[in-house]
């Protein structure tokens, strides 16, 4: 189809042209007949030896594109630790990011303080950080309003290769990757004027403190910043590691345990300046208490919060900071918040369908597609998750972004004056993509004013696709069929 959406500059033609010198009626020139094909998608074999870095990742740190490439660029000037990745791999984690900042169902509750809290929860694996925020949220002694949950290791299980992955290896193998998004997340979040509780052990205080004054730097300056220590009985932590181990087939030993224990109680004395708020929590058998004097009257005092004015709001709508909040209003403000939080990803599995690995339960559409969406066939069709229609978006918008064609001044159009639909039919073998390759080499067809519609191609862009190639090669295509 002869619409679409096109690139600002002009291609440049074998003899150094530009392309932008053509008219319509003129044959383009042969380099802007070159169009993405699976002989350019830059796709290595996976291997459960190699990390999602070291497989998506490319040297180059430019060219940065998506909703987030701002931050991504941030991030990498600021670290050489990571890489930047592949544009299709950066759709994935775009996703990933979306569908945590998706995390409240009334689009007209306020979400965006206007103190927002940064909170760090810090404490050993077994000492129960998450649980502990989210049953003091619940009770409503930190009644801060909504809040996005950074968490490295609940991302990593977005990723596709999770599974696959040895479970003795798995972090090391997603490490990078899942601490690159997380960080993502985290100034998206930012960004947005959200709360944030992020989930560390803080082995690193310097880079915290760093992270806290480029914040500040940032113009967000109505951040305030806590720390909450979360410890528990030592006999306690290491029965809820053994549990956990048991869960996932990692285990900790008791020994890098009591390490951890130790290097926390250093990282917490270095952090503690750059904050304006440190307590320590501990959560026992089955109850809370705050140490060093702290009470919980203090505690939620020192947490509430009025919502950011916006557009339509009567005032600010200030909420009450006298009055405590029924279990009814609480949950109100933070029940979908708490369930994004705990959600638990669904393990990819290649035995399955990507329809089914990634299928929604409910029919919740979402996103610039979402009124096309509407007119799909769901007696053949399946909904997909948040994650995955942010994801499905991507891969629409950029194919629709390949097409491009000139008008008869030379000038890059927007809308052909009559657009065509050409069909390729022929059997499996008949050579239409051979066919269609000889007809603009020969400059017969204007190729690159036309949106391509393939489902091959399309297949190749989906972040599974090289699992199901690796694992299950018989049946790739069967199982990328529907979604394609």
């Amino acid at each position: 189809m002869a619409t679409s959406q096109y690139y600002p500059d002009g291609d440049t033609s074998n003899d150094g042209g530009t392309c932008l010198d053509h008219h319509v009626s003129t044959v383009p020139c042969r380099r802007t007949m070159v169009r993405r094909s699976s002989a350019f998608l830059s796709l290595k074999k996976f291997s459960t030896a190699i990390s999602t870095q070291d497989l998506y990742g490319v040297d180059e740190r430019e060219n940065f594109n998506g909703p987030y490439a701002h931050l991504r660029k941030l991030i990498l000037s600021d670290s050489d630790q990571y890489k930047h990745y592949t544009k299709e791999r950066s759709w994935l984690q775009n996703a990933i990011v979306d569908d945590f900042l998706d995390n409240v169902e009334d689009k007209d509750m306020c979400i965006t303080p206007t103190e927002p809290w940064l909170i760090f929860t810090v404490g050993v694996r077994g000492a129960g950080k998450i649980h502990t925020i989210h049953d003091l949220v619940q009770t409503n002694r930190l009644p801060i309003l909504s809040f996005v949950q950074v968490n490295p290791d609940a991302i990593r299980r977005h990723l596709p290769e999770y599974e696959t992955y040895d479970k003795n290896l798995v972090n090391d193998l997603t490490r990078k990757e899942s601490s690159f998004i997380a960080e993502l997340l985290l100034l998206a979040a930012i960004q947005s004027g959200r709360n944030i509780v992020f989930d560390t052990v803080m082995r690193n205080p310097d880079w915290f403190s760093k992270l806290i004054d480029n914040i500040k730097l940032l113009g967000s300056a109505s951040f305030k910043f806590a720390v909450f220590h979360i410890n528990a009985p030592t006999e306690l932590i290491f029965k809820r590691a053994k549990k956990k181990a048991l869960e996932t087939g990692r285990e900790i030993e008791e020994e890098t345990t009591l390490k951890s224990l130790e290097s926390i109680t250093e990282s917490l004395e270095k952090i503690k300046p750059s904050v304006d708020f440190f307590c320590e929590i501990h959560n026992g058998l089955d109850s809370y208490s705050l140490m060093d004097g702290m009470d919980w009257d203090k505690f939620q005092t020192v947490f509430l919060q009025a919502c950011r004015w916006k557009p339509g709001m009567k005032g600010k709508q200030k909420m009450d900071t006298e009055k405590t909040f029924s279990a009814k209003e609480t949950d109100e403000i933070n029940s979908f918040s708490l369930r994004k939080a705990r959600e638990t990803k669904s393990p990819f599995s290649v035995l399955i369908s990507s329809e089914e690995n990634n299928r929604s339960d409910n029919m919740h559409l979402y996103g610039k597609y979402s009124h096309i969406r509407k007119t799909l066939d769901y007696s053949y069709h399946t909904n997909y998750t948040f994650e995955r229609q942010m994801l499905q978006d991507s891969i629409i918008t950029d194919m629709l972004n390949e097409a491009y064609i000139l008008d008869e001044e030379g000038n890059i159009g927007t809308v052909a004056t009559d657009p065509w639909i050409v069909f390729t039919a022929g059997a499996m073998g008949a050579g239409k993509g051979y066919t269609m390759k000889y007809l603009v080499e020969e400059q017969w067809f204007p190729l690159p004013a036309f949106v391509i519609v393939d489902p091959d191609e399309i297949r190749r862009l989906l972040p599974e696709y090289q699992l199901y190639i690796t694992e299950n090669p018989e049946r790739a295509g069967e199982l990328t069929r529907k979604e394609v």
